[in-house]
């Protein structure tokens, strides 16, 4: 993967994670410009990934529309958290 350090690599592990969840039906919640990087090399890989990913907030980056678009953008988790209970709802009914 490379050095700790090392931001591409980073951004292909989370990409690597992305995909594994894809791969088995689980919802990614992207939080940040990180995650929304991570999520476009992963569906460039496998475009289908795309159907699985979902936006906390704006700050998750271009080609992604949020959930909620309510001035959050930090990449702390926020948008995560304030989504993440209408992404359980959704996916009991």
């Amino acid at each position: 993967i490379g050095a700790v350090g090392d931001v591409p690599a980073r951004l292909d592990a989370l990409a690597g994670l992305i995909l594994g969840a894809a791969s088995v039906n689980a919802v990614v919640v992207l939080d940040g410009p990180a995650t929304g990087k991570a999520a476009h090399r992963a569906i460039e890989l496998a475009p289908e990934v795309a159907g699985y990913v979902l936006a906390g907030h704006a700050g998750a980056g271009r080609g992604f529309d949020p959930v909620f678009d309510i001035g959050l953008g930090t990449g702390d988790g926020a948008g995560a958290a304030v989504i993440l209970p209408f992404v359980v709802r959704a996916a009991s009914l």
